[in-house]
């Protein structure tokens, strides 16, 4: 189900649906950038309505799902090409989201992103993550 939930809301993320992204984000809803810009709700959707935040594709691989009664932890590997006000997308990152059941439905309440960074070889190695 949340594996699921997680692939409707990067499509509804690079088609900017507003109606669904306000539905399953949580009123206390904060998003953690890969850049360490901090949004809550409000900033993350007007950020994607506007424009400033675009997706031509995001993908989730190897996500794991960890339950807690009603709260549950979902980790993923994301592939993303897009824009932001920092520029060009094109990149991978991994991906913390907390998520919490209200009413019988999953809500995201918070996440995280971290680059994934290739790291080049450097003196002494010989290249790798």
């Amino acid at each position: 189900e949340l594996t699921k939930l997680v692939d409707e809301i990067n499509a509804a993320v690079v088609k900017a649906d507003m109606t669904f992204l306000e539905r399953v984000l949580h009123k206390d809803y904060v998003h953690h950038g890969q850049h360490g810009m901090i949004e809550n709700r409000a900033q993350y959707l007007e950020n994607r309505k506007t424009g400033r935040v675009t997706y031509e594709s995001l993908v989730a691989n190897d996500v794991k799902v960890r339950v807690y009664g009603d709260t549950a932890i979902v980790t993923y590997l994301s592939t993303a090409k897009g824009k932001d006000p920092l520029g060009a997308i094109d990149d991978q990152r991994l991906f913390t989201r907390v998520f919490v059941r209200r009413d019988g439905r999953w809500q995201r309440v918070h996440s995280q992103a971290t680059p994934i960074r290739l790291a080049a070889a450097r003196p002494g190695q010989s290249g790798g993550r």
